[in-house]
């Protein structure tokens, strides 16, 4: 796993890591965690950039929005079946 690198965050990253791979099932599958920057590591990126628009999807369908914000579309429209599947589960 490769999470982007933060000072106030990171230590507590770290915790969260090594108590997942003790505590839930399949948690051994989960070998490493390598800290990194987002400018080396385009998949950092990705990722925020998709859990933030998932993020936004939620809370405006808890607002009662039935709108879909452009960068949540393209994701939707291209995105993989993972997301589609996100999405089932937030509709």
């Amino acid at each position: 796993m490769v999470l982007a690198s933060h000072p106030e965050f990171s230590g507590w990253a770290v915790e969260v890591f090594h108590a997942f791979q003790e505590e839930e099932p399949g948690g051994d599958r989960m070998k490493t965690l390598t800290f990194g920057s987002p400018r080396d590591f385009a998949a950092l990126q990705v990722a925020d950039l998709v859990a933030y628009e998932v993020r936004q999807f939620a809370l405006n369908r808890e607002r009662g929005a039935m709108t879909m914000r452009w960068p949540m579309e393209q994701i939707r429209r291209k995105g993989s079946a993972y997301l589609a599947a996100l999405e089932r589960r937030l509709i």
